[in-house]
């Protein structure tokens, strides 16, 4: 009889260890292996001219913070142990009395002949469409060599052009005030001739990023 009680007894304890794992077999189905908290895209795939031929309505601007800043048109984002140092550029959609003048689109460029770095800056352009997450080689201005540029542009969001990328950077702000004072400051423009096509276009002086509105060329030339 005492050796029935025993038996018994064992058998329940085993059965409410398999019942415990049967719990926890239910508990972690369905559970996702694998997660994205930071919820962020990638750079969209680009033709040879620059055209983004992806759909970026998905990629969403993230908010300032310590790895994030924005200060007017310029900023940094950091990701990992490298801080890169931006201009942020829109479509301009200037002149809205010349419709015939313009497609749906907008491009970027500059002369590669007027940068110059300063300081001890090392200029390094690239191109961002995800809010500086990840970077792109900018690729020749429509195969001119001596421009870089993105053609054709049909992204709503803004492009992020890089002036420089820093490792380590332990103060960034005070980096990014540098480069507002000795970089992004005086400006120059492109409107002798131009104005009433291309509207009021400025650039920085000591960093040539152009941008505006593509015009369309005549097709009977």
């Amino acid at each position: 009889m005492e050796e029935n009680k025993k038996n018994n007894v064992i058998l329940s304890i085993l059965c409410l260890f398999l019942a415990l794992a049967c719990m926890l077999a239910l508990l972690s189905v369905g559970e996702d292996t694998a997660t994205d908290p930071d919820n962020k895209d990638t750079v969209e795939d680009t033709g040879s001219d620059g055209t983004n031929s992806g759909d970026d309505s998905s990629v969403v601007e993230p908010e300032t913070n310590e790895a994030y800043y924005l200060s007017g048109d310029i900023g940094y984002r950091t990701v990992g142990n490298v801080t890169t140092f931006f201009l942020v550029c829109e479509n301009p959609e200037l002149d809205k009395s010349f419709p015939d003048q313009y497609y749906s689109t907008w491009e970027i460029w500059i002369d590669k002949t007027l940068l110059e770095s300063v300081g001890n800056y090392v200029v390094d352009i690239r191109y961002s469409y995800d809010y500086g997450t990840t970077w792109a080689t900018m690729p020749d201005y429509m195969e001119i060599e001596s421009a870089y540029g993105l053609h054709l542009l049909r992204t709503e969001n803004p492009v992020y052009i890089s002036y420089t990328f820093i490792s380590n950077c332990k103060s960034p702000k005070n980096v990014l005030s540098d480069l507002r004072a000795d970089v992004f400051t005086a400006q120059s423009d492109l409107n002798s001739g131009l104005g009433s096509i291309y509207g009021n276009i400025l650039y920085y002086t000591n960093f040539p990023v152009i941008v505006q509105n593509t015009p369309i060329v005549p097709t009977d030339l």
